[in-house]
């Protein structure tokens, strides 16, 4: 990563020299093999892990895809890199809704110290900051519950039920 720090998702290659992916496989295994739903979507991690991935967005792209397939959302998806999008900071992500059609946009709360709320409202997007506060639910394993550890964590622990607490532990503000 030495001398990569403004290098693009696009542009990350993959270092397929060491076999990152079967230790990243063995070691969600090992972990969450008695799971209360590893079983149900153990095939769907393993099956990323089993492919070879050349770059990072392509890579990520799949796990995203995976992720909505269990949320039961269907979503047409768009590499902001094919949008031909201009600006920088907030006039880039204002461009980015234009170009997709979007009358709203859904920012991290932290997008409060850098987005500019007013070009949303000049350009008529809807600006929500989410503040997320992530729900207590059963974990595997013993010792005390850890939040924010990942969505892969919620589903092998809590099941479709992991939707609901979702939604349950979001808070928005305009």
């Amino acid at each position: 990563s030495k001398g990569k720090f403004d290098q693009s998702i696009r542009e990350t290659a993959i270092d397929n020299a060491s076999s990152w992916g079967k230790k990243h496989w063995k070691t969600i295994e090992w972990n969450y093999r008695k799971a209360s739903y590893y079983s149900e979507y153990a095939s769907d991690i393993s099956a990323i892990y089993d492919q070879k991935w050349d770059w990072l967005i392509d890579l990520t792209e799949e796990w995203i895809r995976v992720i909505l397939g269990w949320l039961g959302l269907e979503r047409e998806m768009k590499r902001t890199s094919d949008l031909n999008v201009d600006g920088k900071a907030t006039d880039m992500v204002v461009d980015m809704c234009r170009k997709v059609g979007a009358d709203g946009y859904l920012s991290g709360m932290h997008g409060k110290d850098y987005l500019e709320v007013e070009a949303f409202q000049k350009a008529g997007i809807n600006l929500l900051f989410q503040d997320y506060s992530c729900p207590e639910y059963p974990q595997c394993g013993s010792g005390p519950f850890v939040p924010n550890l990942s969505i892969v964590d919620m589903f092998l622990n809590c099941g479709p039920g992991s939707r609901q607490l979702l939604i349950g532990g979001n808070g928005f503000e305009a």
